[in-house]
């Protein structure tokens, strides 16, 4: 007999016979346990030796997800940039192992993730519970490749959606009034709001920024790392990465940078001793990198001090783009040169709505060329 069926309490299980180890030469045997219908767990039992026929049984995994999560990150700590794999292991750590870890990798069902999704999007962002799906999915694609289970329950759910978040940025009149303020201009942190407006730098990048990475001469600066969050480390941007880039200056940034590198060499002074010359421009007054939260609460307080609505530190870069395509001469590629986007498409798809009266001139244009005789 191939198998049987058993019940345990109130419920049913099936024992397979899998043949002969080919090692030991004793047979092997298998409980399916977990079925509360006879009918089901026989229906089950059909299937599996039905796949054994075939030589496409999978037999079941005894690792755990967080089991097999964790190896997964560790194979990807050298594919992957420190910074996506810090994403990563934080997502799992946070949300994703104390949610589904301690089950049976081929116990976990596309119900279960529907349900851990739901949950989740209760206290998240959308990004993060798409990113929560990106790295089950990833997790599961490896399970399935190494034959630790039959199929990827990630790719039997709808993928969580991203809601497009409504950009926000300053106007002309709300940029000049914050960045001519005398009181917010003396404040040690201004260059940093500065650099991410005037040159649309992310914030990371700013607090990265060191000031061997600025050319005086002829006029520009050089992206080559950014400040990873986890951990306050910089962290060199590959040469291949679109990030890494030349950005034009203008004479008022560079003297800002310049005023900022007289603050920076007197704190040096003053503090030889215990001072850490890391040659970054935006730093502590012991030289250290600056951290992410502590600029995001001296922003609050000098937009209070400009009475200016609030917008996010990251949305002075969304106000840099959006001035700058007002300006003549500027352009889409040009903009998303500078922005540093991988792709032209993202730059179109988040700009493309504030390019002064493109549609409007276009269908003039249009009208002269065609009926240029025809009154008006």
């Amino acid at each position: 007999m191939r198998g049987y069926i058993q019940k345990r309490g109130n419920k049913y299980s099936f024992i397979l016979d899998l043949g002969r180890d080919e090692e030991t030469g004793q047979r092997k045997r298998k409980r399916f346990s977990g079925y509360y219908r006879k009918k089901d767990a026989e229906k089950a039992m059909a299937e599996a030796i039905n796949q054994i026929d075939k030589k496409d049984f999978i037999e079941p995994s005894n690792q755990t997800f967080k089991q097999y999560a964790n190896d997964w990150i560790e194979s990807k700590k050298h594919n992957v940039r420190e910074t996506t794999y810090l994403t990563y292991k934080f997502i799992l750590d946070k949300h994703i192992i104390p949610a589904i870890g301690t089950a049976k990798l081929d116990k976990i069902k596309p119900y279960d993730l529907d349900r851990f999704y739901r949950d989740m999007k209760e206290d998240y962002a959308d990004w993060t519970v798409f990113k929560a799906h990106t790295i089950i999915k990833m997790v599961f694609d490896k399970a399935k490749r190494y034959k630790e289970i039959r199929e990827n329950p990630a790719e039997l759910v709808d993928t969580p959606k991203v809601r497009k978040r409504i950009m926000d940025y300053w106007d002309e009149d709300e940029a000049k009034n914050f960045f001519n303020n005398n009181e917010i201009m003396k404040n040690r942190e201004y260059i940093a709001f500065l650099l991410a407006f005037s040159l649309g730098m992310r914030c990371g990048e700013v607090l990265a920024l060191k000031f061997s990475d600025v050319n005086f001469k002829r006029k520009e600066l050089t992206i080559r790392r950014i400040l990873q969050k986890n951990g306050m480390k910089l962290v060199d941007i590959v040469k291949t990465n679109s990030s890494n880039r030349k950005i034009a200056v203008d004479d008022y940034t560079l003297s800002m940078i310049k005023r900022q590198k007289a603050i920076v060499a007197a704190d040096n002074l003053k503090s030889k001793k215990v001072y850490e010359d890391n040659g970054l421009i935006v730093c502590t007054t012991l030289g250290t990198p600056i951290n992410p939260s502590n600029l995001r609460r001296t922003w609050q307080k000098l937009v209070e001090i400009s009475g200016n609505r609030y917008i996010r530190i990251h949305d002075l870069r969304h106000t840099h783009a959006t001035l700058l395509l007002q300006q003549p001469g500027a352009d889409i590629k040009m903009v998303s040169e500078r922005l540093g986007h991988k792709d032209i498409k993202i730059t179109l798809e988040t700009y493309y709505h504030v390019l002064p009266g493109k549609q409007e001139k276009a269908v003039d244009n249009f009208g002269n060329f065609f009926f240029p005789a025809q009154e008006k």
